[in-house]
């Protein structure tokens, strides 16, 4: 991943390393698995826990959260940040082709969505 893109909802660069972050699975206080988001939760909410999941490199929680944010009703904005999320989440998980999927949707949703023309142009020049 030489090049840099930005994170799916605007806050950091994702593709560099994370600097002295290696997490491992954390629990919660009652030694139980952290809590996955809600079928309550709201966008904010979602959005939030991918943020930090991403950092935590819990790609198949990402995959998860980015689903649950596309079965809302979102602007067509957001929704091609959403399809852009899952897609990377895929990718990072090594589902290239999952990944091409959703690259290609947020690009229907979004013609012109940078990052994930130039995440798609990556992936296809490597197959």
């Amino acid at each position: 991943m030489g090049n840099s893109v930005r994170d799916p909802f605007g806050w950091e660069d994702l593709g560099g390393p994370i600097a002295g972050r290696v997490r491992t699975g954390r629990l919660c206080k009652a030694n139980g698995p952290i809590k996955r988001a809600a079928k309550t939760d709201g966008r904010r909410t979602l959005i939030s826990r991918f943020r930090r999941l991403r950092e935590e490199a819990d790609w198949w929680a990402c995959r998860d959260l980015a689903n649950e944010l596309l079965m809302l009703d979102l602007p067509q904005h957001e929704r091609s940040e959403a399809l852009f999320a899952l897609g990377y989440a895929q990718e990072n998980l090594g589902n290239k082709h999952q990944a091409i999927v959703a690259y290609r949707k947020a690009l229907n949703v979004e013609a012109d969505h940078e990052k994930a023309a130039r995440r798609l142009a990556c992936l296809e020049k490597t197959d």
